[in-house]
């Protein structure tokens, strides 16, 4: 990002509201994908969904707390794989592995 583009989670306080934003505008399956690729420890998403519920975000806490739900109490969600592209570029356009990577001629 350059200082000429603006930063969209400048406004935002919490990790919460960031994730409210997100399932606002990219929906569930958005917020599931950056669930998936952010890497975050159990106690923090529990948090998270119990601050979105108490500002009357349901949905979005249901998901959040879902996913909490998965990553072992006393660890974070691995990085690896956990998307599922697997060396793909994500329908999102986020960017594959580098280029050197040793996945990218065997899976693109």
């Amino acid at each position: 990002m350059t200082s000429d583009e603006p930063d969209l989670f400048e406004g935002f306080q919490t990790a919460a509201s960031i994730l409210a934003f997100v399932h606002l505008e990219f929906g569930a399956d958005g917020l599931k994908e950056l669930l998936s690729l952010v890497e975050i420890d159990r106690d923090s998403l529990e948090r998270d969904a119990a601050e979105l519920s108490a500002v009357g975000l349901p949905k979005p806490a249901e998901i959040v707390r879902e996913y909490a739900a998965l990553i072992p109490v006393s660890g974070t969600r691995p990085l690896t794989g956990a998307t599922g592209n697997h060396g793909r570029r994500c329908e999102r356009g986020l960017p594959g592995p580098p280029k050197n990577s040793r996945y990218r001629d065997s899976q693109n």
